[in-house]
């Protein structure tokens, strides 16, 4: 048994191929991040001048130290964590009760309510003023291109 392979030729090409790909897709994703980074601590001529491409160039924390400095920052910052928190609690506080509702089978209109909840996850809200703006006949006509995508994609927003 020992000599027993378990993966073809082919399967390691293919593993090796599929890897090398993966890793390739990693390294083109991850690269813009660790390029603001380094253009973020890296000195103001150095980046405007294109020196920096993977790591920093004199650095400094000068921008950091700006940034955080500004008054408008911490307002603005407070601003996210306000709608970030008070946004996160008024939607369970809809939306749990709401839930909790329509899983009871005796809800009477359960299947109208999920439906109507349902198609607004289908139907972006630019579709209605696109369709209405060129005309329902230009869109929703078979043969148009559109027609085609909005079959192929139903929550795809035209506008």
């Amino acid at each position: 048994m020992s000599g027993f392979n378990l993966y073809t030729r082919g399967d390691r090409i293919f593993g090796i191929a599929n890897a090398s790909l993966m890793l390739l897709f990693v390294l083109s994703t991850l690269y813009p991040f660790i390029y603001i980074v380094s253009a973020s601590v890296s000195s103001g001529f150095a980046v405007s001048s294109g020196q920096v491409v993977l790591w920093p160039v004199d650095p400094t924390l000068a921008a950091y130290k700006h940034v955080l400095s500004d008054r408008m920052f911490w307002i603005s910052y407070g601003n996210t964590l306000y709608y970030a928190i008070v946004g996160t609690l008024a939607s369970l506080i809809i939306m749990v009760p709401g839930a909790f509702a329509l899983s009871r089978p005796r809800l009477r209109g359960r299947r109208l309510i999920t439906f109507l909840i349902a198609f607004t996850l289908w139907f972006h809200a630019g579709q209605i003023p696109f369709s209405s703006t060129f005309g329902i006949s230009a869109c929703w006509t078979p043969g148009s291109e559109l027609f085609w995508l909005s079959l192929a994609m139903p929550s795809m927003s035209f506008s």
